[in-house]
């Protein structure tokens, strides 16, 4: 069978602790995986994720990732580290509600360096409304005319979880 490529991200495999007095209680041995070990902050099934899909944005050619998410997504910020620690310049689109100042995730992100984008999602009905008209009309959205609506309209998707861009749009 061929695996997929992937990059090495994190430390895996990660171990197994037997809970004991659990096990005493229930009298059968209780494990439990530690995946917030996987050396990238509390990464686990996230950071898996991401061996994949940054691969695919490494052999893209990829400067930047885009990512979408609450404004303490821990996979926006897990994207961040990974991002980093490949040399590709994260892009995080989190939602402006819930924002209480620079704590937790928000912080992280800012510590590493990501390019953080705060959006109203009063609007994502408004965009799921006009990509659904111009779906209806034949009207394909591009990345380009996404991109154009999104600065005009001040609009976002949750649809943009890791999309990637190939280089950075020139303003001309």
């Amino acid at each position: 069978m061929n695996r997929p490529n992937k990059l090495h991200l994190g430390q895996f495999p990660t171990p197994m602790h037997r809970l004991d007095n659990m096990s005493r209680v229930l009298g059968r041995n209780i494990y439990i995986k530690r995946d917030d070990m996987t050396g990238v902050s509390t990464g686990g099934n996230k950071v898996r994720k991401l061996e994949y899909l940054l691969y695919d944005a490494k052999e893209k050619g990829a400067d930047y990732v885009l990512t979408t998410g609450g404004a303490q997504s821990n996979h926006a910020m897990l994207t961040a580290a990974c991002c980093n620690k490949i040399g590709i310049k994260a892009i995080l689109v989190l939602k402006q509600r819930g924002v209480q100042g620079r704590v937790g995730n928000l912080l992280i992100n800012e510590l590493l360096g990501a390019d953080v984008r705060f959006v109203d999602t009063t609007y994502i009905r408004k965009w799921t409304a006009l990509r659904t008209s111009c779906a209806q009309r034949g009207i394909i959205l591009t990345l380009c005319r996404l991109a154009a609506a999104c600065r005009s309209a001040r609009l976002a998707t949750s649809t943009a979880r890791a999309k990637f861009l190939p280089k950075p749009l020139s303003r001309t």
